[in-house]
């Protein structure tokens, strides 16, 4: 994850990338993270229920995940 939130995050920004979304599904929550370029570095988007704003997209999304009979997670990307 260090690669994700250190490297690559600071790669990115000096790329100017608009929007750098970070997904850690690993533990018991979920980690969804919409990220906005700016000057001084990427900031959150505000979140709401989950609900964060892609600036990009121009929509809101939230990432939400069930368990099925198998055991076997399922992710759903909601919009």
């Amino acid at each position: 994850m260090t690669k994700d939130l250190r490297d690559l995050r600071e790669a990115y920004h000096a790329a100017q990338v608009r929007e750098y979304w970070i997904i850690d599904a690993r533990g018991a929550e979920i980690d969804f993270r919409i990220l906005h370029w700016r000057k001084s570095g990427f900031a959150a988007a505000s979140s709401d229920s989950g609900w964060q704003k892609s600036r990009v997209f121009g929509r809101r999304f939230r990432l939400t995940r069930t368990i099925d009979r198998a055991g076997v997670w399922k992710y759903k990307l909601e919009s």
